[in-house]
């Protein structure tokens, strides 16, 4: 996946792998994201088999993320998954990588994430409540030209049932795509 999107869509995402090759070389296989696909619910699960075990995400701008979310607004994220009802998620600058990279040493494979870095998302024109910035934001949002929505770096928004470093908790059981977006526009550096 190239560093340029045309548009935020819904992702699995691999666990990266370890192989040993010739000569005992210790290669990294990344994999390659799938596009996620809801289920008969129309939701995104989580579950112990099949898809439903690999974290989702979503890549692209941050006008295009909160797009994504509010045309997702009737979808939700739901854990199958008894002892794993929390659901968490992360947000990093998205930097692609190739596939696949030689491991020397094998300690190089612990990597943090990257460090979550938004620049202001919106001007709000006044002095207004949370909620009142985030319905302006949103009616510019909606009016907004494709290029406009194509500037800015891309970020890479994660959701899983297992916490990860830079994670934090978003919903117990199930959380719908309109709460995550609230939970993201509210957490916006809006002008006053």
């Amino acid at each position: 996946m190239s560093n340029y999107v045309e548009a935020a869509e819904w992702w699995r995402v691999p666990a990266p792998q370890l192989h040993v090759n010739k000569y005992h070389s210790i290669i990294l296989d990344r994999g390659e994201m799938h596009k996620a696909v809801p289920d008969s619910k129309n939701q995104y699960l989580f579950s112990e088999t099949g898809a439903g075990v690999k974290p989702l995400a979503i890549v692209g701008t941050a006008l295009q993320i909160a797009e994504l979310l509010e045309r997702s607004s009737s979808r939700s994220i739901v854990s199958d998954i008894k002892s794993l009802q929390t659901l968490y998620m992360g947000v990093s600058l998205y930097v692609p990588k190739d596939r696949f990279e030689g491991v020397f040493p094998l300690n190089a494979v612990a990597k943090g994430l990257a460090d979550f870095a938004i620049g202001v998302w919106g001007n709000a024109v006044r002095e207004a409540s949370q909620a009142e910035q985030i319905a302006l934001f949103m009616a510019k949002l909606m009016k907004a030209s494709p290029k406009e929505k194509q500037q800015g770096n891309n970020l890479f928004v994660k959701f899983s049932y297992l916490q990860e470093e830079g994670m934090f908790k978003v919903g117990t059981s199930r959380v719908s795509c309109k709460e995550i977006q609230q939970q993201l526009l509210a957490h916006l550096p809006f002008k006053k």
